[in-house]
């Protein structure tokens, strides 16, 4: 979130007046350090394309791709305005070098809701590989829990059946598509929305097929964040069977470092190193722990 008042959203909290008094210097500090985290995700390497999932507008990704950490690798951006009330977009970062973009789009997932969610988009990327093999991607950041997960859980529903229908419709033009889908589902593996309708399991056998790669850290009880003690995998990569073949160790991983994650002396306990505790600043880096890929 940028400092200023945007009057058509409700991002006032994130004004240096505001709930949370978020001033210049505590921007410039979330930029630097969420550019650490991004330079140094799997040792000293910088990703070859990257999803975002809460950014208030095209500035702000702007101001984290030209920090020193990452200026040097020319990352492009894909970003679109959402309809989320308080100004939460998706956005799409890659190198020129790593992906030959061609297309994207922005999908409504009110088509299979109730009512209007005012929710974020599924944002469909289309482009290449330096191979020349066609590559979708699809980024994501479905509706909360935040009234409770039963009473939400439609939402995600209607997310999930939204994206099912453009991976069906992807089908019915190519016989067997690599895509890779990522981002904050607010949901588990197992969950209704990704479990039963996009029926992303554990392995793929056959084209069709949709793997989970989260599964694994799941199983083990590991999540990317943590409320009232308990770990949760919101945030997950599901691949299509032609990508899964080519994911390396067929394996999902978590970002823990000292930049993202809080070790607690009180009880030895370690949780995400958040930027806020309620409404008090802790400086950190987000209350999400990233999680990240590699294909050959």
């Amino acid at each position: 979130m940028d400092i200023h008042d945007n009057p058509n959203k409700r991002d006032n909290d994130f004004t240096p007046n505001g709930r949370y008094a978020w001033s210049k210097e505590r921007y410039e500090k979330k930029l630097h350090d969420l550019a650490d985290v991004i330079s140094n995700y799997n040792g000293s390497k910088t990703p070859d394309m990257l999803g975002l999932c809460e950014v208030e507008n095209y500035q702000v990704v702007l101001d984290l791709i030209n920090q020193p950490q990452l200026r040097d690798e020319e990352y492009q951006i894909i970003h679109a305005e959402s309809d989320d009330q308080r100004g939460i977009d998706i956005c799409f970062i890659y190198k020129k070098k790593s992906f030959n973009y061609s297309t994207h789009k922005l999908i409504n997932i009110d088509r299979h809701a109730r009512n209007k969610l005012h929710s974020r988009d599924i944002m469909v990327i289309k482009g290449s590989l330096p191979n020349g093999s066609e590559l979708f991607i699809m980024i994501n950041h479905w509706p909360s829990r935040y009234d409770g997960e039963k009473l939400t859980r439609y939402k995600r529903a209607a997310a999930a059946q939204t994206l099912m229908e453009e991976i069906n419709g992807i089908y019915t033009l190519e016989e067997n598509p690599k895509i890779i889908i990522c981002g904050d589902f607010n949901d588990d593996p197992p969950s209704y929305s990704l479990n039963r309708i996009l029926k992303a399991g554990k392995k793929a056998k056959h084209p069709g097929q949709l793997v989970n790669l989260a599964w694994k850290e799941f199983e083990q009880k590991n999540g990317t964040i943590l409320h009232d003690e308990h770990w949760y995998m919101f945030d997950q990569f599901v691949v299509s069977y032609s990508m899964y073949k080519r994911v390396v160790d067929h394996e999902m991983h978590i970002v823990k470092t000292d930049k993202t994650i809080y070790h607690s002396r009180k009880n030895n306990n370690t949780k995400p190193n958040r930027t806020f505790l309620r409404e008090t600043y802790t400086g950190g880096v987000s209350d999400h722990l990233p999680v990240w890929i590699s294909f050959e």
